[in-house]
């Protein structure tokens, strides 16, 4: 994979890395070399973190150079070693995924453990585990410890690797993990008493609380609820995750998919406030902290597809003034919080705001040596704005491929080789003022064969033979 975003003055090359940093941190905006660097530089990191056969890459990758290390140098499930690998399918590393899956199987035994003490069925894991797969509540408070959907947000990756390379066999090899993520995520719900619907309870959103009037007039703080946003979508992922992979298989007679099937109707969704935002709990609570660094109640849109960016226009909204209302509260202090900001705005197709909140994280979050500063140092950071850059590259969510989505206008000249599209294809783009210059849609053995591309408000259907390619240019468009 190969990344070209334009020109940088000789002078600038010159220098040394921790120069050119210090130039961005002063609001300098002209060395985009530095910002090729640092993508690749977060392959780099992740071919080098997780290599088929070993554990894959921790809080600090494999870089701690600590005998009682930040966080234990562990593994954190409620969101970081799941951002460690969003960028592994789109950059064209899906075997370096592999460590992540191996994990899953390796939990297995302890996660059924836990999911058997809560009463439960199938596998869970908390909000943190370690090279030991240790499957308990980690935490005395339930601000840190009441998470119990950590091994199923892991689950999304096994779909999430078939979309884009379209193996039957890898499905079929995983088929007990998804059954037992989604008998958990099943024998977890319960009816709510005020709607029937099915919700998830105790619920928390991941490391936040909630204020709530108490019945003497004065305001109390808590963590646990009931159907939480972050739960439901939670839930609804990992059963249209299980219906999809019963269908690529053939395995939609099977009674536990039927099962599924009859239920996910019953699944209560998440509420948009009377403030227009993505409600984070079931009910309109007060926020204590409102520049909060999870982002948890978004997951439906970015990194799930429960919201549907492209076609429900009510709850993209609300999705965004969530985004907005936490930056404008403080939020995205972490440098990991930073890398989900960017990519949710790549996803919105806002490239000015992607790019800014790409620079933040160059200014405000990134050592010399352009690793992540969470503080102190956490590789997620690097991981997460990798995936957000070819996030603004190109789109290939609900059956469509969208070239330069979010081109920023400091990248005016350019170039992407070998970026990975859900359908198994590979994408090669060019642009020159801003604008598509060309672009070639290459088949992988397993590819879909016909693709929607589209640029800017027009589309071109595609039909591309495994293995073979179809090249468009602006006049297409």
């Amino acid at each position: 994979m190969a990344v070209d975003f334009g020109k940088t003055p000789d002078a600038v090359l010159a220098l040394p890395t921790r120069e050119r940093l210090k130039r961005i941190k002063k609001g300098e905006r002209d060395d985009p070399d530095l910002i090729e660097t640092y993508f690749q530089y977060g392959r780099y990191l992740l071919v080098a973190s997780s290599r088929p056969g070993t554990f894959p890459a921790n809080l600090q990758g494999l870089w701690n150079p600590h005998e009682k290390a930040p966080w234990g140098s562990d593994y954190h499930l409620n969101i970081n070693i799941q951002m460690n690998y969003w960028p592994a399918e789109t950059t064209h590393l899906g075997e370096m995924h592999e460590p992540f899956f191996d994990l899953i199987r390796y939990f297995q035994p302890t996660g059924k453990a836990m999911a058997e003490k809560l009463g439960m069925k199938g596998w869970c894991m908390g909000h943190a585990t370690d090279i030991w797969g240790h499957a308990r509540i980690m935490s005395p408070r339930a601000y840190w410890g009441g998470s119990f959907f950590g091994g199923q947000w892991m689950t999304f990756h096994i779909l999430e690797h078939y979309r884009f390379n379209r193996d039957k066999a890898f499905l079929e090899k995983n088929w007990d993990l998804l059954t037992a993520s989604t008998a958990f995520a099943e024998s977890w719900l319960i009816p709510d008493s005020e709607t029937g619907k099915l919700i998830s309870r105790p619920s928390c959103s991941p490391e936040n609380r909630f204020s709530y009037g108490k019945e003497d007039g004065t305001t109390g703080k808590a963590a646990l609820s009931a159907g939480n946003t972050f739960d439901q979508y939670m839930i609804l992922q990992v059963f249209n995750d299980y219906l999809e992979a019963a269908k690529a298989l053939g395995k939609e007679a099977d009674p536990f998919v039927k099962k599924i099937e009859e239920t996910l109707p019953k699944v209560q969704r998440p509420q948009i406030g009377e403030d227009g935002r993505l409600q984070e709990w079931r009910l309109p609570f007060g926020e204590p902290e409102p520049g909060h660094r999870h982002m948890s109640h978004v997951i439906g849109a970015y990194p799930g597809n429960q919201i549907n960016l492209d076609r429900d226009p009510a709850m993209r909204d609300a999705v965004l003034k969530s985004i907005e209302f936490r930056l404008a509260s403080g939020g995205a202090g972490t440098g990991w919080s930073r890398a989900w900001t960017i990519g949710m705005f790549a996803r919105f197709s806002d490239a000015e705001r992607a790019y800014e909140n790409l620079l933040a994280i160059l200014r405000k979050s990134t050592f010399d040596n352009l690793w992540d500063r969470h503080p102190p140092f956490q590789i997620d950071g690097n991981f997460g704005s990798t995936a957000a850059i070819a996030e603004m590259l190109m789109h290939s969510h609900n059956d469509e491929i969208k070239l330069l989505p979010a081109l920023p206008a400091d990248w005016k000249d350019g170039s992407v080789r070998g970026v990975r599209a859900r359908g198994d294809f590979t994408v090669d783009i060019e642009w020159a003022g801003g604008k598509l210059k060309r672009a070639i849609i290459h088949g992988g053995k397993n590819s879909m064969g016909r693709i929607s591309v589209s640029y800017g408000d027009a589309k071109h259907i595609v039909h591309v033979d495994p293995g073979g390619s179809a090249e468009l240019s602006l006049a297409d468009f």
